[in-house]
């Protein structure tokens, strides 16, 4: 037999024995490879969302005909078990950052479009073109989604679809020349209550200035707990938020803050520690915490871990860029990494790189890197390049 059919022969076994083997022979970063499946007819995606895993499926976003789709696939053998495009627009170009979750219902947002897909079927539960312009979050708890504008929050049945304006809060003085409603985390309190934790910018007078504020409101007694500044800013510089949601954690409030990550009394909203020793502001990473750590990729394409008590950095890793919140499952912090577009696997405790992959899409498109959005579930994790979702085998 001819020898490198042989070698080739004998990697394929042991690949498939272990699922482990890093064979010389195989392309890089193929070898654990579960499975992989096209989420896009032609092109690039040109859309993003959260991947979702749901009972046997997990969902990607992807593009049929110039338009997104979300596309449900089996989570252990990728074949597709359905497939979802009734948007109001055609084409309509998804770019999300929260989705709500409730049993079998997905409500998201993009702009006053709001959609309610049944997980199950990929059927439409309802859609809605009603709300003001501007959303890309939807949260929310028990069948109440939440959505936000301007100076205005909204709530929704997730099951119905029907909506109603619950708070508005006006420019209360005046130095504030505009309030604008950004992001909304709903939450219930010891004593039953259920209780908003709102983030806004105001504009102030003169327009070059703005401030970053902590809403904290009481929704089942209608009552605002306290107005908090996050962050202000000078001249024409303003206190950016990170792309993605706050964190709520033991009872703090945590937020990424251009060149800073910060933590704030969930109670009170008074600051408790910041840390600004950054070299560039966290663009599109939100914040990702687990075992006491938050895990943040920075536009000075570092990956941080830092301790949630403290704000202390803990390690940092060069390999982040423009990317997404990380995920986090036993041990391992995964990242599709906007600064060269491989998949990383790293320890959480100390950063040590334990795999780094090559989307293998690239061989017949030299931009179909990996991007967006990691999550995963026993034993797999899954990731999408800009042409193909893949199931990986989990590091641990």
């Amino acid at each position: 037999m001819n020898k490198n059919l042989s070698l080739f022969a004998l990697c394929l076994i042991l690949s498939i024995a272990s699922c482990s083997c890093t064979c010389f022979l195989c392309p890089e970063g193929e070898s654990d490879i579960i499975w992989r499946a096209s989420i896009t007819d032609r092109g690039r995606v040109d859309a993003d969302m959260p991947v979702i895993v749901y009972k046997n499926g997990v969902l990607f976003v992807g593009v049929k005909n110039g338009q997104s789709v979300f596309r449900m696939f089996d989570k252990d053998n990728g074949t597709l078990l359905w497939e979802w495009s009734d948007f109001f627009r055609n084409p309509e170009l998804v770019s999300v950052y929260g989705v709500y979750q409730y049993h079998n219902i997905m409500v998201t947002q993009k702009g006053p479009r709001i959609y309610s897909i049944n997980l199950d079927s990929g059927q439409t539960v309802w859609r809605t073109n009603g709300t003001p312009d501007g959303g890309q979050y939807a949260t929310g708890i028990g069948n109440s989604f939440f959505v936000s504008y301007d100076n205005k929050v909204f709530r929704g049945n997730v099951y119905t679809g029907a909506i109603e304006e619950i708070t508005n809060f006006p420019a209360s003085s005046t130095n504030i020349k505009t309030v604008a409603s950004s992001k909304t985390i709903p939450f219930v309190q010891s004593d039953g209550d259920t209780v908003l934790a709102i983030t806004m910018t105001k504009r102030l007078i003169p327009e070059s200035t703005t401030e970053l504020h902590l809403v904290l409101y009481n929704l089942t007694k209608r009552k605002q707990l306290y107005d908090e500044v996050l962050q202000d800013s000078d001249g024409d510089k303003k206190p950016l938020t990170s792309g993605d949601l706050p964190v709520l954690y033991k009872d703090r409030f945590y937020q990424a803050i251009g060149r800073s990550v910060q933590c704030n009394d969930l109670q009170t909203g008074k600051l408790l520690w910041r840390n600004d020793n950054f070299n560039g502001i966290f663009l599109a990473s939100g914040l990702r915490i687990a075992d006491g750590k938050i895990f943040a990729a920075c536009e000075d394409v570092n990956l941080y871990a830092l301790d949630a008590e403290t704000g202390r950095e803990l390690w940092k890793q060069r390999i982040a860029g423009t990317t997404t919140t990380p995920f986090y499952m036993n041990g391992v912090v995964y990242i599709a990494s906007g600064g060269d577009g491989n998949f990383y696997a790293l320890d959480a405790n100390t950063g040590q790189i334990i795999w780094s992959k090559e989307s293998p899409d690239l061989k017949n498109d030299s931009g179909a890197f990996f991007f967006g959005y990691v999550t995963g579930a026993d034993g797999k994790v899954y990731v999408q390049s800009y042409r193909t979702a893949y199931c990986y085998k989990a590091a641990r």
